[in-house]
């Protein structure tokens, strides 16, 4: 998995996909495997979302639970610890995070 400022560059099974930041609601994490989710379609590749928030890098990607990283751009509602997104799914956010995110959202 590589990075440059505006794309994140996934290879996988003899695939190379080259994501726009800009356009990834959020990844989450299951058993080894990441999920990006994006408008059009879900990528899954294994790594460790660990491995992926250390890549990817950017001030608009935010850490909410150990399972799920979030890009901040996407976000219209906090409700104690759950999360709304502008596609209206709802993610969770852990109570190591909740206070880092509540802090995050109120300088904006």
């Amino acid at each position: 998995m590589k990075q440059n400022e505006d794309k994140l560059i996934i290879s996988s099974r003899g695939r190379i996909d080259l994501l726009n930041k800009n356009e990834i609601f959020y990844i989450h994490s299951e058993h080894r495997q990441v999920h990006i989710h994006m408008p059009c379609e879900t990528y899954s590749f294994y790594r460790t979302l660990d491995e992926v928030e250390e890549n990817i890098s950017d001030s608009h990607f935010m850490r909410i639970h150990k399972s799920f990283l979030i890009n901040t751009s996407f976000v219209c509602r906090i409700d104690g610890g759950t999360l709304y997104i502008t596609t209206g799914e709802h993610l969770p956010v852990s109570r190591r995070y909740l206070t880092s995110v509540h802090r995050r959202f109120r300088a904006l």
